[in-house]
């Protein structure tokens, strides 16, 4: 159960086995164990995926202070023989946009002090050390720690940096004739993740790094406008996919070759709450599907590098979208302060009207949620940490913490359903916690009721493997849960506009075993999840009077997996394809695998074994095959068919056409023998002014759908059509549909 609930509608209700107290205002019917208050005015909101930076109540004394807030990292360089590296240079270094935050000498002793000034500009990134020797012959790079929210946030504030020699790198850039492309950004991701290292290409075409031998190079990324995208990776698959069995390359610091083998052009118009364009805003793309054994390149820990600025039409365009991406594609705005942070599906092989949008991102002006956190005896509470927890479990935390009056302000999306806590920390450790309430915003500014702290509810608990031994150095996570959209009352679901089973907020938190196996967690009154590291399994518990608590739980790690499995892609007419991904697509979605076929359109997996379905698709998107595998078997030659297409008139229930809509279809990937069935969005098109939609690359014999792209805003999935195409033919049909809503 949850503490309170609160919003600007104008009832409100508990959810079953979430929450406790609801309070909102004014109008009318109440739940059963709903703790009404009455007179509350508010409006709350979050949304999914949204970080929002918090905006203190006193800006301008704020601000003066923030000029004077420092954060002082320390420590000593040795050299490569362990001694200490006097007059040796430290930078350190924003790993986001690659600034030089701070930079100072060693002294006799080999020390260094750097006193960072603190500032909501810097990247929510890694933060890395730099150091270099005198000569310039050897040099060190530490990841240290992270910026959020514009606060330093590093575990130790004592380094020692060991400097070892340096290499140099050459990153070779091609276009798709083979020749030298100049003045081309490469980015090279050493040993941590989060490292970002940057470099541009000369005339010759080659980007030369400095880098220690220590170093392990994880990633290669180089791109130009209108030339290309192109990607390596040195790494295992970045989801842990065991079952993706191919050895990542070696990386050769001598010469190493990126070809960007073309591009595709995408636009994006971005627009407020009103439709009206939005110029100067940034757009960035989120994902892009690799030719290569990796699953997918995430490229927003390098969103500053990738982003595009919108125009005074409000459209944002990107010119190097690499030829090969062939599957959806998911763009963000950068999430500029005052507005909500927003997504939008784009099909890069769609060829929009007269070279138009392949899609318009709408964003909304964010609204500011204050209140106070106060102690048992009414008093203020200074320094104190604000947290909503929203859909999937996405944060927004009050930016700085409270004030010495107990008060916070922070900015969030509009129409949107939450939980809020407060916690006040002493080290590490919450010394105090306030029980969650659950919150609903609609459109206005809210006065949210007092936060209160208390003593918190400790619970302590062990994990042990199946074998009854604790299990060291693992993370156990626990969730809690508020209100779904179909649990609010019907005055709210209009009002919020949201689709059913879309609302609820999760609010988790984790914690990592020691060497015993134990673990603890500081909570407020709720009904929580205690999850171990693979979630099979949940240990439900609620906390209702701030007693002590214990559980256990039994983590069964998952073995290697030890099953062989063999395969071949052939044209029909048994011509070996080589160099295209084949995708195996499985129940468990965690124990699917990725690979590529050799010369001889061959590929050899190591798995777990089971039902399966194999995706396999030419790079021209010519020919392709979706075939089912038995539980036992080991091999399957598959033989991909000419793809087809789908010609679709859509007419309301009138006859009239349903005009200049999207439409979102979806591919079947995998079925099971008891009828259930995977399926993944397979691309969007808009209807014609005739209610005609068209697509085409589409895998014969595989049942496909499509639906309203809106579905979700609408609140439900109408199924517009559902059909199979045999090879090289065009399915064509006339469906009568019923329209929810237009589409602004």
């Amino acid at each position: 159960m949850v503490g309170k609930c609160f919003g600007t509608a104008d009832s409100a209700a508990a959810s079953s086995g979430c929450v406790r107290s609801v309070f909102s205002t004014g109008m009318g019917s109440v739940r059963n164990r709903s703790l009404f208050s009455p007179g509350v005015v508010g409006a709350l909101a979050f949304t999914a995926f949204t970080i929002a930076l918090g905006t203190p109540l006193h800006a301008a004394d704020d601000k003066r202070q923030e000029k004077q807030e420092r954060t002082l990292v320390a420590g000593t360089v040795v050299d490569v023989g362990g001694k200490q590296s006097v007059g040796a240079r430290v930078w350190l270094i924003d790993g986001g946009k690659g600034l030089t935050l701070a930079e100072a000498a060693c002294d006799a002793s080999g020390r260094f002090e750097l006193s960072p000034q603190k500032s909501s500009s810097y990247l929510a990134m890694v933060c890395f050390l730099r150091a270099e020797s005198t000569d310039g012959k050897a040099m060190s790079l530490a990841p240290i720690g992270t910026v959020k929210d514009g606060q330093f946030v590093f575990p130790e504030s004592q380094f020692e940096l060991k400097l070892s020699p340096i290499i140099r790198p050459k990153i070779a850039i091609q276009n798709a004739g083979g020749k030298p492309v100049k003045d081309c950004p490469v980015i090279l991701q050493a040993g941590f993740f989060k490292l970002l290292l940057r470099q541009t290409t000369g005339p010759d075409g080659i980007a030369t790094f400095k880098i220690p031998t220590a170093a392990t190079v994880s990633q290669l990324y180089a791109w130009k406008d209108r030339v290309g995208f192109a990607f390596r990776s040195y790494t295992p698959d970045p989801r842990g996919n065991a079952a993706n069995s191919e050895a990542p390359p070696d990386f050769d610091p001598e010469r190493t070759t990126l070809r960007l083998s073309g591009f595709r052009s995408v636009k994006i118009r971005l627009v407020d709450g009103d439709n009206q364009p939005l110029e100067g805003h940034t757009i960035y793309p989120w994902l892009i599907n690799s030719p290569e054994r990796v699953s997918a390149i995430n490229l927003s820990l390098m969103q500053h590098d990738f982003t595009s600025t919108t125009d005074e039409d409000g459209v944002a365009q990107f010119d190097w979208i690499p030829d090969w991406q062939t599957r959806m594609m998911t763009f963000w705005n950068s999430g500029q302060p005052g507005w909500t942070h927003r997504r939008v599906t784009v099909d890069p092989n769609a060829v929009p009207a007269g070279g138009g949008i392949h899609a318009t991102l709408k964003i909304e002006k964010l609204i500011p949620f204050s209140g106070r956190v106060m102690d048992q005896q009414g008093n203020p509470v200074p320094d104190a940490t604000v947290t909503l927890a929203g859909e999937h479990g996405e944060r927004h935390s009050s930016t700085p913490r409270t004030d010495a009056q107990g008060r916070y302000e922070i900015k969030v999306p509009p129409r949107m359903n939450f939980l809020i806590t407060a916690k006040q920390m002493s080290g590490d450790r919450t010394v105090a916690i306030a029980d969650t309430m659950v919150g609903l915003v609609i459109d206005k500014p809210v006065q949210a009721p007092d936060l209160v702290l208390r003593k918190p509810t400790i619970v302590s608990g062990v994990l042990r493997s199946s074998d009854g031994d604790p299990v060291p150095g693992e993370r156990i996570i626990s969730y809690h849960y508020g209100m779904t959209y179909s649990e609010l009352p019907a005055q709210l679901q209009q009002q919020l506009s949201r689709p059913r089973g879309q609302m609820q907020p999760i609010a988790f938190n984790d914690a990592t075993t020691d060497e015993q196996g134990r673990f603890e967690f500081a909570l407020g009154n709720g009904s929580y999840d205690f999850r171990p590291p693979n979630q099979k399994s949940a240990k439900k518990l609620d906390i209702t009077d701030g007693e002590p608590q214990s559980i256990e739980l039994t983590y069964e790690k998952e073995e290697a997996p030890q099953n062989t499995f063999e395969g071949q892609i052939v044209l029909p007419d048994g011509t070996p394809v080589e160099g295209i991904v084949v995708e195996a697509v499985t129940e468990n979605y965690r124990h699917g695998w990725k690979t590529t076929t050799d010369k001889n359109g061959e590929f050899s997996v190591q798995e777990y074994g089971g039902r399966k379905s194999i995706r396999a698709v030419t790079k021209d998107q010519t020919h392709g095959a979706i075939v089912s595998v038995a539980e036992n078997e080991s091999s399957q030659t598959v033989t991909l068919q000419p793809t087809c297409g789908a010609r679709l008139t859509l007419l309301d229930k009138q006859g009239d056409p349903v005009a200049f809509r999207m439409i979102k279809l979806s591919e079947t990937v995998y079925r099971s023998p008891r009828g259930s069935f995977r399926t993944r969005s397979f691309g969007t098109a808009k209807t014609d002014g005739e209610g005609v939609v068209e697509f085409t690359r589409l895998i014969p014999n595989v049942t496909y759908r499509c639906y309203f792209a809106d579905h979700e805003r609408l609140g439900r999935r109408q199924i517009l059509a559902r059909f199979e195409v045999q090879p090289g033919d065009v399915y064509e049909a006339t469906a009568n549909v019923t329209v929810d809503r237009p589409e602004p």
